[in-house]
């Protein structure tokens, strides 16, 4: 996709990230397991690690990386699932689907990222909340679909997805057992792409 300019000053960008993707899709296709202590396991056998884990799980100690052996010592009541391929696969669509209802113009970003071109949104959001309802909506629309999206509005693809990353940091989600990462380590930070330098680019966070 190719974004156009806009009659603003700068071509307008929203991406929606669903944070912790492998996790979201898994509990949309399981959503009793959202409270519970619950680890998303990448690779076999002796090679499988910790990709993500709900809440409940990192506050018995399960991080990033441990093995499920090391994992099982730390917290016996651990449900540990591996990744789910159509799972993921199907929640992207989903992803995509609810993106394509609010600008005809999207780019599949994967793993749980879209990005919108929002030439010509003040017709279905004028003025003067455009922005801030559109990525409110937008919002809300991806929670239904079972998905907690964060969405960041910029000038840049690149800063819309550093927008929708710094809320992920400091939300108090509805859902905070799935999409509460505001507590993760540097390493972990580093394996969702949350360590990217942030600069002075004027965006809003929904």
């Amino acid at each position: 996709m190719t974004f156009r300019p806009t009659d603003m000053e700068f071509p307008r960008v929203a991406c929606a990230v669903v944070p912790l993707f492998p996790l979201a899709s898994r509990l949309r296709s399981e959503p009793d397991l959202a409270r519970e202590a619950v680890a998303i396991l990448d690779g076999e056998g002796n090679a499988a690690h910790i990709l993500a884990a709900t809440r409940a799980a990192r506050a018995a100690g399960i991080k990033i990386g441990q093995t499920l052996p090391q994992a099982r010592a730390l917290c016996p009541r651990l449900v540990a699932r591996a990744r789910d391929p159509e799972g993921e696969r199907a929640a992207q669509e989903a992803l995509l689907e609810v993106a394509e209802s609010f600008s005809p113009r999207i780019e599949d970003g994967e793993n749980g990222t879209v990005y919108l071109d929002l030439e010509g949104l003040e017709r279905r959001f004028p003025a003067p909340g455009g922005e801030t309802d559109f990525g409110r909506s937008l919002a809300r629309a991806a929670e239904r679909a079972g998905l907690p999206a964060r969405v960041g509005i910029a000038s840049s693809k690149l800063a819309a997805r550093i927008a929708s990353y710094e809320l992920a940091f400091r939300m108090q989600s509805a859902v905070p057992e799935l999409a509460d990462i505001s507590g993760e380590t540097q390493a972990t930070s580093k394996l969702y792409g949350l360590d990217v330098a942030r600069f002075g680019d004027q965006r809003r966070l929904y």
